[in-house]
């Protein structure tokens, strides 16, 4: 039986880390960290062609990418199962809401985006509450 996790910041801190510790995957936005990074991932200069470009300076083994989408779309599914629950709905709306400024911008939709939620997914008395929790954060 799965768990929830104690707070969406501790699945988000999960869910970072496993991508972090991802075997396959490395950054670089310069031609230096470029070849330190094909050393991470074993491959010498003149195998690039084994690397699949993510963007904004992700790269990663064409062999792992498919590894990737599937640990991607797993943080996915437990991050919806979490959100089923109330509680867990509102300490990640409060949480994105208050990362995304919504108390200067007033806009709720970059956090809902970060939830991968729409609007009518979410009841609106935790709406509202969230809203006005995120509005005390800033």
């Amino acid at each position: 039986m799965k768990t929830h996790a104690k707070n969406y910041r501790s699945l988000k801190t999960k869910h970072q880390q496993s991508i972090e510790d991802f075997e396959g995957i490395f950054y670089a936005f310069t031609n230096e960290q470029f070849k330190e990074g094909l050393k991470k991932v074993n491959l010498s200069e003149g195998e690039e062609n084994k690397l699949f470009k993510l963007g904004s300076g992700s790269f990663i083994l064409k062999d792992r990418k498919k590894d990737l989408e599937n640990l991607v779309l797993s943080n996915k599914k437990e991050l919806r199962e979490n959100l089923k629950d109330e509680k867990f709905l509102l300490d990640a709306l409060r949480y994105e809401l208050s990362n995304h400024e919504y108390s200067y911008s007033g806009d709720i939709y970059p956090a809902l985006d970060a939830l991968f939620l729409k609007l009518e997914d979410i009841p609106s008395e935790i709406l509202r509450e969230a809203k006005r929790m995120a509005s005390l954060d800033e």
